[in-house]
């Protein structure tokens, strides 16, 4: 009998994506450089990608570790994975995402038919989600994931964005950090510019223990460009999320080089 970590009956049924989604994915896919199957169509490419939701979503339910395991490690952030020291004293003790392999043919890139990574967390679309999370967790506790690992999505074809909130542990993607620049007051921000990934929702058909067919939504990490190699994995977390600098830090005499 099948090892699992579920109720028999759960399973996916269908990945469901937005003719939107697709295009971006598509759109991103197409800018990452040489392409391993350069006559492969957009529907071949669809395709490609949602057996690779499959494989991540299968293995999890199986209490497996997805392939994204075998591609990924969680070390600790040293000065050289750092774009200024700004960023390297801000980030001291904390720990960030690599690639186990940086051939381009192995990066688990669009180009090579793979999402990154799952992002498991839950979506905060409004103040109801967002008291719901607080007492799931606890206020100290759920106000520290929310700043420390929380990250805006937008909402495709409006100006709006939705957070997406990490529970608290056993999921690799929260360790992922950003590309930053320091902001007027002091603060470093989000440099979207040179960030290497992106948050991508998608929707799950699934038979719940039941047996009944249920939606859900969750996010996948989705690789932006190629990575150079010893590059560190940077997420876009959105324009709101803030990095404090230490107060005993100088003001920046020059801008910040980033990667």
């Amino acid at each position: 009998m099948t090892r699992t970590r579920c109720a028999p009956r759960v399973r996916v049924m269908d990945i469901l994506l937005t003719q939107k989604t697709c295009d971006h994915l598509w759109w991103l896919r197409n800018t990452q450089g040489p392409i391993p199957e350069p006559r492969q169509t957009k529907t071949e490419f669809m395709a490609r990608i949602k057996q690779s939701y499959r494989d991540e979503l299968a293995a999890t339910l199986r209490a497996e570790d997805p392939p994204s395991c075998a591609s990924i490690a969680i070390v600790p952030i040293e000065r050289h994975h750092c774009a200024s020291d700004d960023e390297a004293r801000a980030l001291q003790g904390q720990l960030g995402g690599v690639l186990g392999d940086y051939d381009t043919a192995r990066q688990p890139s669009l180009a090579n038919g793979r999402i990154v990574c799952l992002f498991a967390g839950a979506m905060l679309a409004n103040d109801e989600d967002q008291d719901a999370y607080s007492r799931l967790l606890g206020p100290a506790l759920s106000e520290k994931v929310l700043h420390d690992y929380a990250a805006d999505v937008d909402r495709r074809g409006t100006r709006s964005t939705v957070t997406w909130a990490p529970y608290g542990g056993g999921n690799m993607a929260q360790y992922f950090n950003s590309a930053f620049k320091r902001d007027p007051r002091g603060q470093l921000v989000v440099d979207a510019v040179n960030t290497n990934m992106e948050m991508s929702v998608v929707t799950l058909s699934m038979s719940d223990k039941h047996g009944e067919l249920v939606q859900r939504t969750l996010t996948a990490i989705v690789q932006k460009r190629p990575l150079r190699p010893g590059e560190q994995i940077r997420l876009d977390y959105g324009e709101r999320y803030r990095l404090d600098l230490p107060d005993a830090m100088p003001p920046a005499e020059a801008t910040i080089k980033q990667e």
